[in-house]
C-alpha cells in the first residue's frame, strides 16, 4: 500500500508491486482497514512457541509493505490517522508479514509523538531515521538532538536506541523528457 498524497512519487514502485495507491488519508485508511483483519488473524497465540516466532510458519500468504510520505497531511489530533486499524497488530507486526515505512516533514515533528500509532512504534523501538533537521525543531525522537546535514545524511536510531551517523546513497530516477 503506499499513500503519496503529494502525487510526486507515482513512478517509485512499479504499480504491479502496489496493492493500492492512495492520494489522500481517508483512501488510505480504507485500504488499510480492508487488510488489517488478514493481519489480526495472523497474531501468534499461546500454541505458537518462541522457537517459532521467527520462522512465522504459522500463517500462509504475502507481507505488506505500507508506505506513507508526507504523513503530516494525515495527522489530526488524537487520532491514529490511516494506521488506527492496525493499532492491534502492530506490537507483532513483523511477526505477522506487516511493514511500516513512513516519511514526514520535520517542520513540528513533535507533533508525531502524539499520534497513537507512531507513539506506539517509538515505544516498541522501532528504528528511526533522522534526516537533516533544523535544531530549532528540539527532540522529538528520544533525546536524539535534531541536526543539519549535508544531503542524504542522517541519524539512524535503532531499537536500542543507539544513534549511528549513516550516509544514504543517491539512486537516479528515470530520465526525465523535456516538455520542449
Amino acid at each position: 500500500m503506499f499513500g503519496d498524497f503529494r502525487r510526486e512519487l507515482t513512478d517509485s514502485i512499479p504499480t504491479q508491486y502496489q496493492l493500492e495507491y492512495a492520494v489522500g488519508a481517508e483512501a488510505l485508511t480504507k485500504s488499510i482497514a480492508g487488510a488489517a483483519p488478514v493481519f489480526e488473524k495472523r497474531i501468534p497465540g499461546p500454541e505458537i512457541s518462541p522457537s517459532r516466532l521467527h520462522k512465522r510458519d504459522w500463517w500462509t500468504g504475502g507481507r505488506l509493505y505500507i508506505i506513507i510520505d508526507d504523513f503530516e497531511m494525515t495527522e489530526s489530533s488524537g487520532s491514529a490517522g490511516p494506521l488506527g486499524p492496525l493499532m492491534p497488530v502492530i506490537p507483532q507486526a513483523a511477526d505477522v508479514g506487516v511493514h511500516i515505512i513512513i516519511a514526514r516533514s520535520t517542520a513540528g515533528a513533535s507533533r508525531s509523538m502524539m499520534n497513537p500509532a507512531i507513539r506506539r512504534m517509538w515505544e516498541l523501538g522501532t528504528p528511526a531515521l533522522l534526516l537533516s533537521c533544523p535544531k530549532t525543531e528540539g527532540a522529538f525522537l528520544g533525546n536524539v538532538k535534531p541536526r543539519v546535514l549535508p544531503p542524504g545524511r542522517g541519524q539512524f536510531i535503532n531499537r536500542r536506541r543507539s544513534v549511528r551517523l549513516v550516509q544514504t546513497p543517491l539512486v537516479e530516477g528515470p530520465p526525465k523528457v523535456s516538455q520542449d
